[in-house]
């Protein structure tokens, strides 16, 4: 199972570094990127999420899995935030 550009999921962060959040969904990995975790200043992503934490996002962009294995999608907390999205049904 995939994600595809729109979608609303739910993932699990795996790593936090200082350019964003590294989240699994159903084992595909992606990147959260800072200025897509909030609208709000932060000092760093460990402000938003740890390791092991489940962050709700929506996809943005899919990536070539062959060019970016360890990053196949950028996904943005901030889109759902701003009411950018809804709920898919």
């Amino acid at each position: 199972m995939g994600v595809s550009v729109g979608d609303i999921c739910e993932g699990i962060v795996t790593r936090v570094e200082h350019f964003g959040l590294f989240v699994t969904v159903d084992g595909v990995p992606g990147l959260l990127r800072v200025p897509d975790l909030t609208s709000d200043y932060i000092r760093h992503p460990s402000d938003i999420a740890s390791v092991g934490d489940s962050v709700r996002f929506q996809v943005l962009q899919i990536k070539d899995p062959e060019k970016s294995p360890n990053e196949q999608f950028n996904g943005s907390i901030r889109v759902l935030e701003q009411g950018g999205a809804s709920d898919p049904e």
